[in-house]
């Protein structure tokens, strides 16, 4: 990481938690009958209220991250003085909310005996370091081992990416949008079908297909909307291009043997109609060269727009959705009513529409193994910052291959982009994550050797293969036969931990 890149992160956990009802004792779930947590205890003579579900569990947190605290952006509360931190006051510790779109969705039976509440468990701001993603590990492997917790398919993993207290500056937030905008179709390789369905795509609709940009509106045209003409500067010199020279040389040695073939994984497909509803006619003639009514202008053209665009507001208003405004790769910080506010006009506090000056990342489902949350915090942080580091010529050679990819998917794929990051750890933990939603049982791993379920996975089964860590221990049988005999967590026993803090809960 460059010395003048001091990235930070925060990470938005969508999940259900469950309940036991009032006054009955169910049969526990199959999917939670080897799980180290129990359901939640209803308040005695008093319900099971959202408000005693979330204090319960923002107890569990503030309990548990004693003494495993990372690199946190705010320290002391002196830095939260002035316009250049008050809009950290909500981020400075992990806090617990609601998040009402997060329903069950395809339950199990004996799962109707509990009730299941939505919660949005959201980190502090913190600087990314490994102290802070072990800091993200732990605390979603407490819930895990406290709580039945799930993340049905209406759940989703928000990650902030910023820098600190400061906003990401202009020549950074280019690099970053253009990289993101070429980069979203192979990106969406490694998440699940349903967050590219129609529904769920509402929640995060892909910047390369259905954005502003994607649309052919040029960044000109944006400025006059904006009735703003401002040059922020600290531009680039973008090259040609062709300035890569030919052809990119085609990747062929990975750093272990991945069991999907290039050509083999599903990126969106393109929805004509869901294009259409977002063209809204507002560029009054003036679009960039090559756009079309029926299909989005080509990646190079993308990239060169952004790179180039005037000021932060126009970077944000091309990534964004003409219709629901917040995109895969969500800029909407930097829009007129946020970064607009403070910068240009004087504002003396960000307004609340958005005060968290970051970029969030909202195209990973949700996930409650805390493998995955790392890994899709960390290469949501290396995207950017791979973007900001290398010199233009390496970025373009990458556009390039993006490019070459979604003319032919045999090119490149989502493992050869996460291994051109140096990603290869990250790689393995999404490789493990697709397997299982495809219902494959990877056997060696470095020599890519698998085989697949003698029969196709139904939605749910695929959906229930992810709620275990791939890593996590199964428990002896005789630990099994009764549940209060249940291994310690390799942090302290988790009944133990559990009444330590709330001893009215069992």
């Amino acid at each position: 990481m460059s010395d003048d890149i001091k990235s930070s992160f925060g990470v938005e956990l969508e999940l259900l938690i469950g309940v036991r009802k009032p006054g009955r004792r169910m049969r526990t779930p199959r999917m939670f009958q080897l799980s180290k947590g129990w359901p939640i205890e209803p308040k005695p003579g008093g319900g099971s209220s959202a408000t005693f579900v979330q204090n319960l569990v923002q107890q569990v947190i503030d309990t548990a991250v004693q003494g495993h605290e990372g690199d946190r952006v705010i320290t002391k509360d002196d830095q939260l003085d002035g316009v250049d931190g008050s809009h950290l006051k909500p981020y400075t510790a992990w806090s617990v909310g609601r998040d009402l779109s997060v329903q069950p969705t395809s339950e199990e039976k004996d799962m109707n005996g509990f009730l299941w509440q939505d919660l949005e468990v959201r980190s502090p701001a913190l600087f990314a370091t490994e102290g802070s993603f072990a800091e993200v590990h732990h605390i979603v492997t407490i819930l895990y081992n406290n709580f039945w917790i799930y993340a049905p398919e209406t759940a989703g993993l928000h990650i902030h990416y910023g820098r600190g207290k400061e906003w990401i500056p202009v020549r950074h937030l280019r690099r970053i949008a253009a990289f993101l905008f070429d980069a979203d179709p192979i990106l969406t390789q490694m998440h699940p079908p349903h967050r590219r369905e129609r529904g769920y795509r509402d929640h995060c609709p892909s910047n390369r297909y259905y954005s502003v940009l994607a649309h052919g509106i040029s960044a000109a045209q944006v400025s006059t909307n904006l009735r703003l003409i401002l040059d922020e500067g600290n531009y680039e010199e973008v090259p040609a291009e062709d300035s890569s020279g030919s052809k990119p040389e085609k990747k062929e040695s990975l750093k272990f043997t991945t069991i999907f073939k290039r050509g083999t994984l599903q990126s969106y497909s393109f929805d004509r109609r869901y294009f259409t509803e977002g063209n809204v006619g507002r560029a009054q003639g003036e679009y960039l060269p090559g756009r079309r009514m029926d299909k989005p202008i080509d990646i190079v053209t993308g990239a060169r727009e952004l790179l180039s665009a005037p000021n932060a507001l126009v970077v944000s208003a091309l990534m964004k959705n003409p219709v629901h405004s917040r995109s895969a790769y969500n800029f909407m910080a930097y829009s007129p009513e946020g970064y607009g506010a403070v910068q240009l006009f004087g504002a003396t506090r960000p307004p609340a529409i958005e005060r968290k000056r970051t970029i969030e990342f909202r195209q990973a489902a949700g996930t409650v193994d805390a493998d995955e949350a790392v890994a899709h915090t960390r290469i949501a942080v290396r995207l950017a910052e791979f973007a900001c580091e290398v010199d233009m010529n390496s970025l373009w050679r990458v556009i390039l291959e993006l490019a070459e990819a979604e003319v032919d998917p045999k090119w490149y794929n989502i493992f050869d982009l996460l291994f051109d990051l140096g990603l290869g750890k990250e790689a393995r933990v999404i490789q493990r994550q697709m397997a299982k939603h495809r219902g494959i049982r990877i056997i060696n791993e470095d020599l890519g050797t698998f085989e697949e379920s003698p029969v196709t996975p139904s939605r749910w089964s695929r959906f229930t293969s992810w709620l275990s860590p791939p890593t996590s221990p199964v428990p002896a049988q005789d630990q099994l036969k009764n549940p209060k005999t249940k291994a310690a967590d390799s942090v302290e026993s988790v009944e133990g931990f559990r009444s330590s803090i709330f001893p009215l809960y069992r």
